[in-house]
């Protein structure tokens, strides 16, 4: 799922003029990016310099402040594809080595009440298939787009490698809706918590290449230091590449961030949700990796 960065079918999400060399990213997949040999291309939106600043500032709602669920996996097998240890004993943050317990299921996946979410095969995703669904993804990819906000090359070379894995929905009638879930690997807490605050400056400072075109940037919930989540809305006459509609959660524990974005195109998913209680999943998940989890 990473020969596209994510979210099978679609040029899906880490913003950023994604003019990194070699390859780039199709819409292709039912939403997540996928790397291409094709020449590099603008997508989303061109990214913002350091200085630069949204012309409109994102409007916070729904904020709580409240923290993610410190419920930690009871699961504690260990293995290559599966298993992981107890926040007391955290799991290696190895971007090779799949720990099952750190990823939402298909039900847990935002919307699932309204949407199925089908796991696509990682074979066209990624660098590496890990398990049928869950593929490896170097730091050295070069993603057009990744999250809304921020340059996606400037992001993974902050990290040692990411996971992906990535969902289409059903019934069809409910339009064409993507998610996808990443794993962020770094190399010790501390570069994880300066990779999450870079993160954090993108969307609150420097993302005018998307508001600069009448997006809306909202931020729907935050759990502090270790949690955000955000809803991207398209302008009419915004960018052609831009998703109608996107939500993105963002986590950070241990060595890790977790961050997972719903795609809808047409625009049918709602625009309120328990996006706290989404974070706070998330983070239940994601204590296998060590962190606060309590």
């Amino acid at each position: 799922m990473r020969q596209k960065i994510t979210l099978s079918a679609v040029s899906l999400v880490l913003i950023a003029v994604g003019a990194t060399t070699a390859a780039t990213l199709s819409a292709s997949h039912n939403g997540a990016p996928q790397l291409t040999s094709a020449t590099p291309h603008v997508t989303k939106s061109a990214t913002a310099g350091p200085s630069a600043s949204p012309s409109t500032a994102p409007t916070q709602t729904r904020t709580t402040t409240s923290s993610p669920s410190s419920t930690t996996p009871s699961s504690t097998g260990t293995g290559s594809s599966s298993g992981g240890t107890s926040s007391s004993q955290p799991a290696s943050a190895d971007p090779h080595q799949v720990r099952t317990q750190a990823w939402l299921t298909a039900s847990e996946m935002p919307f699932a009440g309204s949407l199925t979410w089908n796991a696509q095969s990682s074979k066209m995703d990624s660098d590496q298939q890990l398990t049928s669904t869950i593929g490896y993804v170097a730091n050295t990819a070069n993603y057009q787009a990744l999250t809304i906000c921020g340059d996606p090359a400037a992001f993974m070379r902050q990290t040692i490698g990411a996971q992906i894995q990535a969902f289409d929905s059903t019934p069809a009638s409910s339009g064409n809706n993507q998610a996808t879930q990443y794993i962020f690997f770094f190399s010790s807490a501390s570069a994880a918590q300066q990779g999450y605050a870079w993160l954090q400056d993108q969307y609150t400072s420097n993302c005018s290449g998307i508001t600069s075109t009448g997006a809306q940037l909202t931020q729907v919930a935050s759990a502090g230091s270790s949690g955000m989540a955000w809803l991207t809305e398209k302008a009419s006459s915004g960018l052609p590449d831009l998703p109608l509609y996107d939500r993105e959660y963002f986590v950070l524990r241990g060595d890790t961030i977790a961050y997972v974005s719903v795609t809808s195109y047409p625009h049918t998913l709602a625009k309120s949700y328990d996006d706290a209680g989404v974070l706070s999943t998330i983070a239940g998940h994601l204590c296998i990796y060590g962190g606060s989890c309590g």
